[in-house]
């Protein structure tokens, strides 16, 4: 899955791709190979936060361009699950709050590791121009309000898209590119999702066939998600 936040990118779980900022291209001091999700704003607080109780996990590296202190931080009762040899590469510091990173396969608790900033790794990627209208209003999914078939079908969602509690069940977003034209993409309370081959857009609702405006919100992930 992929994500791109307007003109900013951050990459995330097993494939999925985030966007939250841009940059130049220096080299890592460390290599942190494999990274699929990655928070770029370079001086951030709390750029990557994880919080609430939850659990996630990852086969494919995470990397946060901040320079802050507190640039990667895991509060709450958090578990970071990191598969295939993942890692956590931070340009700044880190505060784990006594929160747990696991390495699945050594079973092993590991540590975030410094790097240098590896800027954009999606600067050459062009921004999507067009997309169906999925829905003209903000969209929440839930166990009380399923997507048919437990699906989510990828076009532009005006005014936002939220993924509450799914009640155990995965909801799959179907393959495709989804336009968050507007209020944010957030992932909580013990939600459920998977989306292989998905690219997510974020951006305001200006230009995307939206009936109202709708400023531009951020990407979140907490609560058990």
């Amino acid at each position: 899955m992929a994500m791109k936040a307007a003109g900013r990118f951050l990459s995330l779980v097993a494939g999925v791709v985030l966007v939250l900022a841009v940059g130049a291209v220096p080299a890592l001091a460390q290599s942190v190979s494999g990274a699929c999700l990655y928070s770029l704003d370079p001086t951030a607080s709390q750029a990557f936060y994880i919080s609430g109780n939850a659990t996630m996990t990852t086969n494919c590296s995470i990397v946060t361009e901040s320079s802050a202190s507190d640039a990667f931080v895991m509060g709450g009762v958090d578990t970071l699950y990191l598969g295939n040899h993942a890692e956590v590469g931070v340009v700044g510091g880190w505060q784990l709050n006594g929160q747990s990173m696991i390495d699945t396969i050594s079973n092993q608790q590991v540590q975030p590791v410094s790097i240098s900033n590896p800027g954009d790794p999606l600067a050459s990627v062009p921004a999507p121009t067009q997309g169906t209208v999925v829905s003209q209003v903000p969209v929440t999914y839930n166990s009380s309000n399923a997507p048919p078939n437990d699906t989510l079908s990828p076009g532009v969602y005006c005014g936002g898209l939220a993924i509450g509690n799914t009640g155990g069940v995965n909801f799959t977003m179907a393959p495709g590119t989804y336009i968050v034209a507007g209020g944010g993409f957030q992932i909580t309370s013990l939600a459920m999702l998977q989306g292989p081959g998905v690219t997510v857009y974020n951006t305001s609702s200006g230009g995307w066939g939206c009936n109202a405006s709708y400023a531009y919100g951020p990407i979140s992930i907490d609560g058990q998600a």
